[in-house]
């Protein structure tokens, strides 16, 4: 399958919002604010690679390209869709990448790589300056039958009255901790937003802000995340789709052998009762999110005596990772 790309676009954003970024009292990691902790069950330290795979000659993505090339962010190639689902637009940023579904209005996949870093992640402010992407602007039609539903337009959907806030899939002060401020205004952009129901109890703040101590702990962190969709899907006024859940793959490589942990967050609802106890209680295979999103990953992974398959089906850990500094195996 042949993907359609886009060069990357930079966007003119104003001092009120570099300030904003830098301004922000408590932190955010690009989604709606978790009110009620759940707790962390930590993966037995013994077993901190029995769960991994060989990933063939090299075990590891292709490195060789410069820091500049989006690529260098996507472990072994961009997720795919069914061969007769429309293809999404591809777009580069700085320091991540997005597939974009113009029609529907809304990001289907996003991938970023973070690395151990001296610099602290530089929470959003609620007031942050968003952006609308013009790279995802439709035909003049569709965007004008857009506008006569909603006065508000795009980046207004969430102003407040359709009990919505903004998630951001590539995180702002994760991204502009590892690659400059330039890198976390474009976070900003629209094609970075999915809604997620406000005010509510959430988890994937602290999943996310997990991925801070995972890249000082195990050096680099490859990050794969998106929406979750089925069924009939809400809209917002502007006509962007609001999933019912949220999911994100973190992979790790070590002396050629591949750590995958992944998650499968529903959208957060006012009752309690249904927010699990532990975030390990979110673990999943990758194969059950390629099975509800019908995305394949790895696409570029060599199938070593079928490598490819297992990466998908490596057994769900008990736990999620430690954040300590791992010093074996090095």
């Amino acid at each position: 399958m042949t993907w359609s790309t886009t060069p990357v676009l930079r966007h003119p954003f104003s001092a009120v919002g570099l300030i904003a970024l830098a301004a922000a009292a408590t932190v955010q990691w690009g989604c709606a604010e978790s009110k009620r902790p759940v707790t962390q069950r930590i993966q037995n330290p013994q077993d901190e690679w029995v769960y991994s795979i060989d990933t063939g000659v090299g075990g590891r993505p292709d490195t060789t390209r410069p820091l500049s090339d989006p690529l260098r962010s996507v472990y072994y190639g961009l997720p795919q869709g069914r061969p007769l689902d429309p293809m999404p637009a591809v777009l580069f940023n700085n320091g991540y990448v997005v597939g974009y579904d113009v029609p529907a209005k809304t990001p289907l996949w996003a991938c970023y790589r973070l690395f151990a870093s001296s610099a602290n992640p530089t929470p959003a402010a609620k007031n942050a300056a968003f952006a609308t992407d013009a790279r995802t602007r439709g035909t003049a039609e569709a965007e004008a039958e857009a506008d006569s539903k909603s006065k508000s337009g795009r980046v207004d959907d969430y102003a407040g009255k359709g009990g919505y806030s903004r998630r951001l899939l590539a995180p702002t002060g994760l991204i502009g901790a590892d690659y400059g401020e330039d890198a976390a205004h474009e976070t900003l952009l629209s094609s970075n937003v999915l809604p997620v129901a406000a005010g509510r109890n959430d988890v994937w703040d602290q999943i996310t802000g997990l991925e801070w101590a995972y890249a000082q702990a195990y050096d680099e962190l490859w990050v794969i995340c998106g929406p979750l969709f089925s069924g009939d899907v809400k809209a917002l006024p502007s006509g962007s789709a609001v999933p019912e859940g949220f999911w994100k793959i973190h992979i790790t490589v070590r002396k050629g052998r591949s750590r995958i942990q992944s998650f499968i967050v529903p959208q957060p609802s006012g009752n309690a009762q249904q927010q699990k106890a532990d975030l390990a209680d979110y673990l999943v295979s990758v194969g059950e999110i390629e099975e509800k999103t019908g995305l394949t990953f790895f696409p570029a992974i060599h199938d070593i005596d079928g490598d490819t398959a297992e990466l998908r089906h490596i057994k769900v850990q008990d736990g999620i990772w430690p954040t300590e500094r791992d010093t074996a195996a090095r």
